[in-house]
């Protein structure tokens, strides 16, 4: 569930990394959603909580910890991300560059522990 009406941005914009189908929902219903509403909020609360960690690598430890939990498909071996995400991507969620993010990736141990093709 996303939209204006929620974070207060106007003009709002959303951009799919995935096919979605989307419905309007119109404000007398939103009572019948306060389980998507209340989830939203709570990870909207987890973002927070990672990108105010002080430290640069913490903060990509728990953003690679945490994209699994939400986006990934358990395998044998762990939590499979099917999203082909960039470092630029990566980035962004935790408001740094792509540059520092890359140099960040090279110069830590997890560089193996991702498919970065």
């Amino acid at each position: 569930m996303v939209g204006q009406p929620l974070c207060g941005v106007d003009p709002y914009e959303i951009e799919c990394s995935t096919s979605v189908e989307v419905s309007l929902l119109p404000p007398h219903l939103w009572h019948q959603v306060f389980d998507a509403i209340l989830s939203h909020a709570r990870q909207t609360e987890e973002l927070l909580s990672m990108v105010s960690c002080g430290r640069l690598h913490q903060r990509l430890l728990q953003t690679l910890g945490w994209l699994p939990q939400k986006i990934g498909r358990p395998l044998e071996q762990g939590q499979l991300i099917e999203l082909r995400l960039t470092h630029q991507e990566i980035a962004k969620v935790i408001f740094r560059s792509r540059l520092t993010m890359t140099r960040l990736l090279k110069q830590s141990s997890l560089f193996g522990s991702h498919d970065s093709t």
